[in-house]
């Protein structure tokens, strides 16, 4: 039962992200290709946090990379995924709703993976 509800919580994150970004499609630039893999790093606030995910918005992006500032996105965790908080290694239930995280992963077809979560003091 309880993955059962893990499941559906996860499917409605993931369907409320898609909904948006579907509606908010042809206001995006044509250059804009998610088709392709390639790494990504920036930093976001936490605004969930589920088993094996995190709901963040971007705020700083590096430069030259496909990622924008005030994006809404759904970053998953991998096995390898490494979590670091003040130096120290930690675990997804360290990391809270509102806290600044640094990302390092890759992308590939829209989907966000994660390589290293850094919580930002």
């Amino acid at each position: 039962m309880k993955q059962m509800m893990v499941f559906v919580a996860v499917l409605t994150a993931v369907l409320a992200v898609a909904t948006t970004t579907w509606a908010a499609g042809p206001m995006q630039e044509a250059t804009q290709d998610r088709s392709t893999s390639g790494p990504f790093v920036f930093q976001a606030e936490v605004l969930e946090v589920g088993n094996g995910w995190l709901e963040v918005k971007t705020l700083a992006v590096e430069p030259g990379s496909d990622l924008r500032a005030n994006r809404r996105l759904l970053i998953f965790e991998t096995a390898d995924t490494k979590f670091l908080m003040a130096g120290e290694a930690a675990s997804n239930a360290d990391v809270k709703v509102g806290e600044m995280v640094g990302i390092a992963g890759t992308i590939d077809d829209m989907a966000y993976q994660a390589n290293s979560i850094s919580v930002i003091p």
